[in-house]
């Protein structure tokens, strides 16, 4: 366990870990710049981000170099340590989970502005979307996916 971001860095490079549960901020370093360091050594660490802020520029630069095996989880959102397992466990079998309010937050400005960065939906992915935009609320699960192959 490390108390601080340098530390948890020095530490992965010693231990070369296949997890890693870090806090966005987090003394000398945060926690999104650790992650970014610990994937340039190990890219196969998975990744388990835990914050008390919503802010998408964190989520965007967590995900800058690829989303597989990342979490972004939002504090208030893990009711206990067995929800917790297995949010953990779904992002160590290979998924990417966000916390259902950043989803709500994101997947209408997806929809609305796929066009302009030139990614198109198929009809079952905006049906998909949809739903997420309507029936979603800020208290549900986190929600998992598998990158597609």
């Amino acid at each position: 366990m490390a108390s601080n971001g340098a530390e948890a860095v020095w530490s992965a490079a010693e231990t070369e870990p296949d997890l890693a549960i870090l806090d966005v901020i987090m003394p000398k370093v945060d926690g999104i710049k650790v992650t970014h360091q610990i994937r340039q050594r190990h890219p196969e660490t998975t990744i388990v981000v835990i914050s008390a802020y919503e802010d998408l520029s964190f989520i965007a630069d967590l995900m800058r170099n690829g989303v597989g095996r990342k979490a972004y989880l939002l504090k208030h959102s893990i009711s206990d340590i067995a929800g917790l397992v297995r949010e953990v466990e779904s992002v160590y079998g290979g998924h990417t989970v966000m916390d259902s309010g950043i989803i709500q937050r994101t997947a209408p400005l997806f929809c609305k502005y796929s066009g302009a960065i030139g990614t198109e939906l198929s009809g079952t992915e905006q049906d998909v979307f949809a739903l997420v935009d309507t029936t979603m609320t800020s208290s549900a699960r986190p929600y998992a996916w598998a990158r597609p192959k």
